[in-house]
């Protein structure tokens, strides 16, 4: 039944502010703001190394102390809207790539698997492909083969073979609300609306058992903008190298001589570890991220159900199997 008590007009309200607060902050400031104060240092230092008679530095240092709250919420709002950018982008693509790290990962047991093979997807230079690449090596026939699935119709977020994903695992309560199956013709069904249109419904009758849905999305929202931002922050560290390396070089300072100004040298050698870091958490990202998502429609199909056996009946009207069938 739908929730009532005092205040409850406010309820919604302050839930939906609350939400907004945590998958705002989460996937936007964070990774902003790590962006921006390892980015920024970066390119004022590799600037200072490369010409140092450029930068008056008792003029800055006075220009800071005059204005450093406002330097302050300058970068503060910079790292606010550089963030909004990452996650504003679509996740469909670091939980694509996790995705196709995950299937290679467990190919065995691939058939389980909440993304598998579509009926009729692949074409023929496909199929040529694979057969050419297993000729080289099984393994590498395999990796692309993840990655055609992953990044296939059946990779797309609620993903084909949900229907199948949760009758294995004897989920059938949840599998029957899946109004699509992997197997049969009627895939076109699947939409990422599906998930979103059971969030609104969800947060408009049984807000107060949305907490734990509110933490999967803002994890998901954080996790992919932090991939977004450390590829990006990659690119900028990359440049920044070869930049440094290439205008040493047309001086006549290589990296290999000892004449190779030891400020320089430091610079490399961290802009090189930073590089090496961002590699590593983006792998790190992409080994959880995927099962991340399938989480957070795990939740919402599960307190969507537990909303509908508590007489919420509408929760899934207009989303039944019956409405997508051919």
């Amino acid at each position: 039944m739908p929730e009532s008590s005092e205040g409850s007009d406010r309820l919604p309200v302050l839930a939906s502010i609350l939400r907004e607060f945590i998958v705002e902050f989460l996937s936007s400031m964070i990774p902003g703001f790590l962006f921006t104060m390892l980015a920024a240092p970066l390119c004022i230092g590799t600037g200072v190394v490369l010409y140092p008679e450029g930068f008056a530095w008792k003029d800055i240092e006075i220009v800071i102390q005059a204005h450093n709250s406002g330097i302050i919420c300058l970068v503060l709002v910079f790292s606010y809207v550089v963030g909004c950018i990452f996650s504003r982008r679509d996740p469909k693509i670091p939980d694509q790539k996790s995705a196709a790290r995950i299937l290679l990962k467990d190919w065995d047991d691939r058939e389980r698997s909440v993304i598998q093979n579509c009926k009729g997807v692949q074409s023929k230079s496909e199929c040529l492909l694979f057969r050419v690449a297993a000729r080289i090596s099984k393994r590498f026939a395999r990796r692309l083969e993840a990655r055609q699935l992953a990044s296939g119709q059946g990779g797309q977020f609620p993903y084909s073979h949900l229907f199948e994903y949760l009758t294995a695992r004897r989920l059938s309560h949840l599998a029957e609300h899946v109004p699509w199956h992997g197997s049969d013709g009627n895939i076109d069904a699947r939409s990422k609306m599906f998930i979103n249109i059971l969030k609104i419904r969800l947060q408009f009758h049984y807000h107060k058992r949305c907490g734990e849905i509110v933490r999967n999305e803002a994890h998901v929202r954080m996790m992919s903008s932090m991939w977004f931002a450390t590829k990006q922050l990659e690119w900028v560290l990359g440049v920044l190298l070869v930049l440094l390396v290439a205008v040493s070089r047309l001086r006549g300072e290589s990296v290999l001589l000892p004449q190779f100004p030891a400020n320089a040298a430091l610079l490399c050698c961290l802009l090189l570890l930073l590089f090496i870091a961002a590699q590593w958490l983006c792998g790190s990202i992409l080994k959880f991220l995927h099962y991340q998502r399938v989480r957070e429609i795990v939740y919402v199909l599960e307190t969507a159900h537990t909303a509908w056996k508590s007489g919420q009946q509408d929760i899934f009207e207009g989303l039944e199997r019956k409405k997508f069938l051919p």
